[in-house]
């Protein structure tokens, strides 16, 4: 992983760090202003997890080009759903987004592409008060779609709602989900869109 230095006309390589090893990092956010720290939660598409860094920075700081420390806070927290170890083969977790109050996770894992797969699962995890994933507290939700890529969250809420769009690139389809904290329901599908991988509101 790599932090850099963007300028109008330039971007500069300064501080590298590593994940764990074979873990297969793919897709980062950072956590909400509410915090007292910045936080880092990144998902790693091999190993089915998620992990949490800390991002500090120098203050007052020292230079202009001081850049920030990293350390880890929690690391390879899995995602899979209870059910996996009955389908053989490689999970591939996908994306990873935070709730508008910073309190869930969401994130959407692969099931092996083998018979019998009908339905992905998206794992919500919830946070304390210090942005940290509290284990034991693990929603799973049956998406209804195979081979979840991009998913997001809508901007501002619509009429009091906020919804979740998933682009499904292995059954072709984009589903729509109202969502209200942990509870997750499908409100509309749209099929026949072949190797579909990202959704963006508008």
């Amino acid at each position: 992983m790599h932090i850099c230095r963007v300028s109008p006309s330039r971007i500069d390589l300064s501080v590298s760090f590593s994940t764990t090893k074979g873990s297969g990092p793919r897709h980062l956010v950072f956590s909400r202003p509410h915090l007292s720290r910045t936080l880092l939660y990144l998902i790693e598409e091999l190993s089915n997890t998620v992990s949490i860094y800390s991002l500090e920075y120098p203050h007052p700081p020292l230079v202009e080009e001081a850049y920030p420390t990293i350390q880890p806070v929690q690391l390879n927290i899995s995602i899979l759903p209870p059910s996996h170890s009955k389908i053989k083969g490689d999970w591939t977790a996908a994306e990873l987004e935070l709730s508008k109050d910073g309190r869930l996770l969401y994130a959407t894992n692969r099931a092996p592409q083998t018979e019998g797969v009908e339905s992905d699962y998206m794992t919500i995890l919830s946070l304390d008060e210090e942005g940290r994933i509290v284990e034991s507290e693990n929603e799973y939700v049956e998406l209804k779609g195979v081979g979840p890529r991009h998913f997001e969250l809508i901007k501002e809420e619509w009429e009091g709602e906020v919804y979740m769009a998933v682009a499904f690139q292995r059954t072709n389809e984009v589903r729509i989900y109202r969502v209200r904290g942990k509870v997750v329901e499908e409100v509309a599908h749209l099929a026949g869109l072949e190797g579909v991988t990202c959704v963006v509101w508008r």
